[in-house]
């Protein structure tokens, strides 16, 4: 693998990640916090949304436009 497969696989990951903390913190933790008696989470302790956007739009950029753009360019 090369280095810049090796550096697409980790931004995909990291963006994936980022992503899933996302829809953790903004669905499904709220719906679980009072049944098992979670504290709210601090305002620091949240990712910012132009980050989980930037993320987003990275995985949109690799699963959707880098294979389409790749198959007319013969890649």
């Amino acid at each position: 693998m090369s280095a810049v497969d090796s550096l697409f696989m980790w931004l995909a990951a990291v963006s994936f990640a980022a992503a899933g903390d996302a829809l953790w913190v903004s669905r499904i933790r709220p719906a679980l916090a009072p049944r098992f008696g979670w504290r709210n989470l601090d305002p620091d302790e949240l990712i910012p949304a132009k980050a989980w956007i930037g993320a987003l739009a990275v995985l949109a950029m690799f699963f959707v436009v880098v294979p389409f753009v790749g198959a007319a360019a013969g890649y």
